[in-house]
């Protein structure tokens, strides 16, 4: 009688559960999004299908801004400009800021931006044309924002002081809390370690470089360190790229070589994978 091979199914099954909770910090992806000068990369968003990348031109006070669209393997697939709409008066940004999900739901993305002699405020814009449609409260000095899709709540973030706001859609404070480091982008997910909740993925530069993680009323639940890739500026939470990840996030950074690349980073919201293939197993350790 041929008997089973009960160390393997053990060891398979222990690695499968390990990639469904591990790897937090760990990038799963990467690709370039622009070079060292304007034009370059100062936003990213991700939906259901593609990668977004927010690309700045033109001289500091006169910005312009375009929308780049990414397979989520970095291919470029077409751009087109953003754009200001009869009734926007003098809304020639200087700079755009951490897009993320909008109230809109699918087809539009939120971001912050700064306009000419106009302290920030949120904007929306129609991914298809490019178009602002619409408008959504922020702190007077912020620089970051998160929401997620479908949830009841905005999420802002400013770095002096720094503070992070839980608004309504309406712009109604519901509740805030000084993260440890600055606010120079905030990511949401309802999702984190394969745990479903309200979850915040802040980063700022500040002592140690590393990227933290709150529940949305404040609790530090993790901290990840990207090591030479660490000086993010803008990020969001979407899709993984493969889909087996679940919840990833995608963020923005100067990479080592130069230029702004994007990476994919683990949350540690892997599906469970079946354990007849090795190759995928590895495939959420790399």
């Amino acid at each position: 009688m041929r008997r089973p091979r009960f160390g393997l199914v053990v060891v398979l099954i222990v690695l499968t559960a390990a990639a469904a909770n591990a790897g937090v910090g760990s990038v799963i992806s990467s690709f370039p999004m622009s070079g060292n000068n304007e034009p370059y990369a100062v936003a990213v968003y991700r939906d259901a299908n593609f990668v977004y990348g927010v690309l700045q031109y033109g001289p500091t006070g006169e910005h312009e801004h375009k929308l780049f669209t990414y397979a989520p393997n970095g291919s470029v697939l077409g751009s087109i400009p953003l754009s200001c709409t009869p009734g926007w008066a003098n809304c020639r940004l200087d700079w755009l800021h951490d897009a993320d999900h909008s109230v809109l739901g699918d087809g539009y993305f939120g971001i912050i931006g700064v306009g000419k002699s106009f302290p920030p405020f949120g904007l929306d814009f129609n991914i298809k044309t490019g178009s602002i449609v619409g408008s959504f409260p922020t702190s007077p000095y912020a620089r970051a924002y998160a929401h997620i899709p479908g949830g009841a709540y905005i999420y802002v973030g400013q770095s002096y002081p720094s503070n992070i706001f839980r608004l309504t859609t309406s712009g109604s404070v519901v509740s805030s809390f000084n993260p440890r480091d600055v606010c120079d982008l905030l990511a949401a997910t309802d999702y984190f370690k394969g745990l479903n909740g309200a979850y915040l993925v802040s980063y700022g530069g500040g002592s140690g470089l590393y990227h933290h993680v709150y529940t949305d009323a404040g609790s530090l639940v993790g901290s990840f360190w990207l090591g030479h890739f660490s000086m993010a500026f803008a990020g969001v939470c979407g899709p993984g790229y493969p889909s087996s990840y679940g919840i990833t996030y995608w963020c923005i950074s100067w990479g080592s070589g130069g230029g702004v690349w994007c990476f994919q980073i683990d949350l540690g919201n892997a599906t469970a994978v079946a354990p007849a293939s090795v190759g995928k197993i590895k495939a959420l350790f790399r």
